[in-house]
């Protein structure tokens, strides 16, 4: 049996370097530790300031009057729908609050509102469909200053209901208009209604 001679010097290395090497990794543990926790810190106070500035960003408040910011609803005959209808057999009134005034232009079916001063203005477009007889001829076309004229039972002249049979060209009725003066406001607004539309009766 061969016996191992005991070296004294070399083994108190060997305790020292264990000895040195635990204190090494308590001393890389603590250094870690105190990394996250630094890190942490930030984190959260960052985190903080991040969150207390989102809620202050997303206050809102009513701003200035922007012209496009308007709310229009669609009516054809008393039921209302979703889009402008097509076509040119329709009377339109229209009709806005906030003191703002629509012009429907059926040129380009557009509507024009002016004196607009406040934001979600209302505006309710009533599309009426007109009259058209059966004869197969073209509806009549009323430009800016003619007003439809028709008959009563007494004989008198008024103006015609453009929903109503006010010409017949089957029975030889013709469709009858009256020109007026659009620059005298009093014989303007006896015809014609703010939003341009035709005082029927």
């Amino acid at each position: 049996m061969k016996l191992h001679k005991f070296d004294k010097n070399k083994e108190l290395k060997k305790l020292s370097f264990n000895k040195s090497r635990s204190n090494y990794i308590k001393l890389g543990t603590l250094i870690a530790s105190v990394v996250v926790i630094v890190i942490s810190v930030i984190y959260f106070t960052y985190s903080k300031f991040t969150l207390t500035d989102t809620f202050t960003t997303t206050e809102i408040t009513v701003g200035d009057f922007i012209p496009a910011d308007y709310i229009l609803y669609y009516y054809v005959d008393g039921v209302a729908v979703s889009n402008i209808p097509t076509g040119d057999n329709y009377d339109v009134n229209v009709s806005c609050d906030n003191g703002a005034t629509g012009i429907w232009n059926n040129e380009d079916k557009s509507i024009n509102i002016i004196n607009a001063s406040q934001s979600k203005t209302r505006c309710t477009l009533n599309f009426k469909t007109l009259y058209k007889d059966s004869s197969g001829a073209s509806a009549p076309e009323l430009y800016s200053g003619l007003i439809p004229i028709t008959y009563d039972d007494s004989n008198n002249i008024v103006i015609a209901d453009l929903a109503s049979e006010w010409y017949n060209y089957n029975n030889h009725e013709w469709a009858n208009a009256i020109l007026i003066d659009q620059s005298n406001t009093e014989i303007k607004n006896k015809y014609l209604n703010s939003d341009g539309s035709y005082k029927s009766g």
